[in-house]
């Protein structure tokens, strides 16, 4: 009786693993944590500094979540296509179009707020590995 490797259990026999697995599992956990703590700042700073932005960064948030577990989700089941990888695309692009207006959002203020940074810099840096994922593993997928 051999042992089986955990990605066994999860992946059809046979399959190829998802390209650029390792990346993809690292920046959904750091998105994961990024909506954990933001949702850490909408219950206790937000109310009482800046409660006219509670709802966006409280979207933000469940955003992050969402696209970490659907992430998880894709690196679990070795999703090329389908639902659950055109979901991770449209969350993909959403991030990319909401970092990078983030990163010009920060660049342009008089007064410089690194969190906007860090941010946009998490949220840029998962898209471009979701993309590439994506792109990578429809490529293989044709190449079969």
């Amino acid at each position: 009786m051999s042992a089986r490797a955990p990605t066994d259990a999860v992946a059809p026999a046979g399959a190829r693993p998802l390209p650029l697995a390792g990346l993809l599992t690292i920046a959904a956990a750091i998105t994961g944590g990024l909506g954990l703590w933001l949702l850490v700042v909408c219950a206790t700073v937000l109310p009482s500094r800046d409660a006219a932005h509670e709802p966006l960064w409280l979207g933000a948030a469940i955003a992050c979540l969402a696209w970490s577990g659907l992430a998880f989700a894709r690196v679990r089941r070795g999703s090329r296509r389908g639902l659950l990888a055109a979901s991770v695309l449209a969350l993909s692009l959403a991030a990319l179009a909401f970092g990078f207006g983030a990163l010009v959002a920060a660049v342009r203020r008089t007064e410089f707020e690194g969190y906007l940074v860090v941010i946009a810099l998490v949220l840029v840096a998962h898209a471009i590995v979701s993309i590439a994922s994506l792109a990578l593993g429809a490529r293989s997928a044709a190449a079969r």
